[in-house]
């Protein structure tokens, strides 16, 4: 892995080297305040984790400083990407935000009144769009897979989970939080998630969807 490292520093630091997305504009580490050694330290520790990266792309000042593919995997290899829509949605979340149309410490209950029954919990009425974004609802479990397995509103079956932790408090990998945070950017924008990131995320970075 070592040495898989070493190959690949050299393709990062270098200039005028085979170029994953040649649209990006190139530069060096270091002419952007950045230490190539650094970069081989954080490599160095990817390697004694055990994980076993496909590639790596490093950008500053939004220029590429770093990048490289382990063999076998290149470029011109599709690749599955897992909980990439978790980072889209977030996104969505941040340009919703920015526009003005909701806010972080919004809470979640607002967003769906009809879904606001008295079996709701105190902890559930306060969490928020925060909360969601960091997976730190304070939930038992993932409900993700009750609601999949139903055939109740998915929004429904999330608020009538109720945390167990105070949120905010305790980190839970939650897929339904993400599918909240979709809904709540239709409910605030007026169009679904896809809709909405159309003009201002996959159109400028030429993503047909």
């Amino acid at each position: 892995m070592k040495a898989m490292r070493t190959a690949l520093v050299t393709v990062l630091v270098a200039t005028g080297c085979t170029q994953t997305a040649p649209e990006l504009e190139r530069s060096t580490p270091e002419a952007e305040g950045i230490s190539s050694a650094g970069i081989e330290a954080f490599l160095d520790r990817l390697a004694e984790s055990g994980i076993e990266p496909h590639s790596f792309m490093l950008l500053r000042h939004g220029k590429v400083v770093a990048e490289g593919w382990w063999e076998p995997y290149g470029p011109q290899h599709p690749h599955i990407l897992f909980s990439a829509s978790k980072s889209i949605t977030s996104l969505g979340v941040g340009m919703a935000v920015e526009e003005g149309r909701l806010d972080l410490d919004d809470r979640v209950v607002s967003f769906f009144p009809e879904h606001v029954t008295d079996s709701v919990s105190p902890a559930m009425r306060e969490l928020t769009v925060r909360h969601l974004l960091t997976m730190s609802v304070g939930q038992e479990e993932d409900p993700a897979f009750t609601a999949m397995s139903g055939d109740e509103s998915w929004m429904k079956v999330f608020m009538h989970a109720p945390p167990i932790h105070e949120p905010g408090s305790v980190f839970l990998y939650n897929n339904l939080a993400s599918f909240m945070l979709s809904a709540i950017v239709q409910e605030a924008t007026g169009e679904r998630l896809l809709a909405y990131l159309q003009p201002r995320l996959f159109e400028p970075l030429g993503i047909d969807s």
